[in-house]
């Protein structure tokens, strides 16, 4: 009797009529249409109890050429016994942590999956959404006390903080020079967030403030005559067409720069069809480790670790989504907080197309922007395309 044993980096999926062979180690997959005999074999494999190794009928074609395609791609091998190759398959650990908070939602411990906290200070500022897709200023009558954010800072910092980031709707450099002045010492990567048509009032205080800090973030639009100015500066710049993109490269290209181009989905969907979304062979041409597919199993890579507080002191784990508490309350419960609802850090590709599609975990966390359709992850790939095997 031979024996068919998948080696104990290669992940197997089956979605439907389809199985899916991805080996982590060296990024080769073979991806085939389920004949009977190969779904029980695909089955008997995924059962843990098995240790990735079962027996096979060689007089099934379909079998024989399925274990051969594996073998020829490195992801099994073929034995006359069945102890000689029994592997350990690739398998998510028990999520300890997540069961210790149901125990005790305020223990220390969870703070240190706390990365960044950004603040939003409020104030007046042309008003839309996109503080739900990326680090923008939203209007707000209410702008929270600076002794409300120092003390929440100060009370609850254990260095566990890495960075700190402060929207500004308008540069307020009393307000700035206090924050740097009472917060640098518990944190020594604080990032300010300040629109382009602010940076023009400011120029010169924006750059002496951006010499003590981290860096400041420049958000441009496509309407803004932007210049780029000399000093710690990155630019934002928001892309919503072509135009757009060829406006921005045609200013970057010229001056030595840091910038990122960030795309903004405002009923735009064929801008994002045609140069956002992605493919399912360039999905596998990506070659995702076993490291970064445990991490798609578990969370959403975007989100993981960030809090937000709204100028009326209100916490979030996602903007735009479900409150977690106040800054009144000690950071460690509201940490717990959000690893209890699961509002957001642990938010992975679990919408209904995705859970049919067998790429469901090669692809990477959902991003913010996929939230904005109303066809829930359209905006991620081109789901009409099929992989190649």
């Amino acid at each position: 009797m031979k024996y068919f044993t998948l080696n104990s980096d290669t992940f197997i999926w089956i979605k439907k009529s389809q199985v899916l062979l991805y080996g982590s180690n060296n990024g080769n997959h073979l991806l085939l249409d389920l004949s009977d005999g190969v779904r029980s074999l695909c089955e008997k494999l995924i059962d843990v109890s098995n240790l990735y190794c079962v027996s096979f009928d060689d007089t099934d074609e379909d079998i024989v050429s399925f274990i051969n395609e594996s073998v020829s791609r490195n992801l099994g091998a073929v034995s006359e016994e069945s102890g000689d190759n029994i592997a350990i398959p690739p398998l998510l650990k028990v999520q300890h942590d997540i069961n210790r908070v149901d125990q005790d939602e305020e223990d220390m411990y969870f703070l240190r999956y706390l990365s960044s906290l950004t603040i939003y200070l409020g104030g007046d500022c042309k008003p839309n959404n996109y503080h739900t897709q990326i680090d923008y200023p939203f209007p707000s009558k209410q702008t929270i006390p600076l002794k409300s954010v120092v003390d929440f800072v100060l009370e609850n910092n254990r260095n566990t903080l890495s960075k700190i980031k402060f929207i500004l709707p308008v540069f307020d450099a009393e307000q700035i020079t206090t924050l740097l002045t009472d917060l640098h010492d518990v944190c020594h990567k604080i990032e300010v967030v300040i629109r382009y048509t602010e940076v023009l009032k400011n120029r010169e205080l924006l750059t002496n403030v951006a010499a003590q800090i981290e860096q400041v973030i420049i958000i441009c639009e496509p309407d803004d005559d932007v210049e780029i100015l000399e000093g710690n500066f990155m630019y934002n710049l928001i892309t919503r067409s072509e135009m757009d993109y060829e406006k921005w490269l045609a200013i970057v290209d010229s001056k030595i720069c840091k910038y990122d181009i960030v795309p903004i989905y405002d009923d735009n969907r064929t801008f994002f069809e045609k140069n956002i979304q992605i493919t399912p062979d360039e999905i596998l041409a990506s070659q995702p480790s076993k490291r970064m597919i445990y991490i798609h199993q578990t969370i959403n890579l975007f989100n993981w670790g960030k809090l937000y507080v709204y100028p009326d002191g209100s916490v979030y784990s996602k903007c735009g989504g479900e409150r977690i508490g106040y800054i009144t309350e000690p950071l460690n419960v509201l940490v717990g907080r959000e690893l209890r609802a699961n509002h957001s850090w642990r938010r992975t590709r679990n919408f209904k197309m995705c859970r049919d599609c067998i790429l469901q975990f090669l692809c990477p966390s959902p991003a913010l922007f996929e939230y904005e359709s109303s066809d829930v992850a359209m905006l991620a790939c081109k789901r009409k395309c099929s992989p190649t095997g």
